[in-house]
């Protein structure tokens, strides 16, 4: 937890210092640009996090693990993914094809994508705060139900509240203005924040990884019969 909160301080903290100063915003704003550093980084967290916890979900299915751990497990994988795509528009803004004309009539910036939609946009900020206080209440619900598996490790719960409350002041700034330089850090610290939600979403999968895999080994292991004394 100690390492996890200071990186996620010094990463949050950088940014804003770069963010503010009109000096090294230019730069900053290469860092937030679309395909730049930090949107590829939020895409693979994604998409690497969705991939680990697919698998994690294919290894306890062959081993027999059935019902709502199973279902929990696939969704998130999807979800994460689905995120990740999202992240580079279904690959559009990589591969640089146009969208079509039905979608460019819809959305905000005519990107093949769910999350510039028209009325869905201007959610944007009060969803990663939802997310992460979601996140963060079902994180207890687990504890709370003693579901061992699930259960959401604490650096991923740090990254949860950065989530939380980076969103809440984004939320509240797009309805009462803090002033020139705040509104524009934090409004510029939305980009910082997705990939801080990648990572909870990353260090989650790799915790279950680790969790679920040690788990088949023990039932793998219960499996074999015990060797004949001759």
């Amino acid at each position: 937890m100690p390492a996890t909160a200071a990186a996620l301080f010094a990463l949050v903290a950088g940014c804003s210092i770069v963010f503010a100063s009109p000096n090294t915003r230019a730069f900053g704003r290469l860092l937030i640009r679309e395909n730049g550093p930090i949107e590829i980084a939020t895409f693979l967290a994604f998409i690497v996090g969705g991939l680990i916890a697919l698998h994690v979900a294919w290894r306890a299915h062959r081993s027999g693990i059935t019902g709502a751990l199973l279902v929990m497990i696939g969704l998130f994988s999807m979800a994460w993914v689905f995120a990740g795509m999202e992240e580079v528009s279904w690959g559009q803004s990589l591969l640089g094809f146009s969208s079509p004309a039905i979608v460019q009539r819809i959305n905000v910036q005519h990107e093949l994508n769910v999350h510039n939609l028209e009325g869905i946009q201007n959610l944007h900020s009060f969803l990663l705060f939802g997310l992460g206080v979601i996140g963060l209440v079902l994180a207890a619900v687990i504890d709370r139900r003693g579901y061992s598996e699930l259960r959401v490790p604490v650096n991923t719960r740090v990254c949860l509240g950065v989530v939380a409350v980076l969103g809440l002041f984004d939320w509240i700034t797009d309805n009462f203005p803090f002033g020139n330089v705040a509104d524009t850090v934090i409004g510029m610290l939305a980009e910082v924040n997705e990939l801080v939600l990648a990572l909870a979403g990353l260090l989650f999968a790799i915790a279950l990884a680790r969790r679920i895999g040690a788990g088949v080994r023990g039932r793998n292991q219960a499996r074999q019969p015990s060797p004949q004394l001759g």
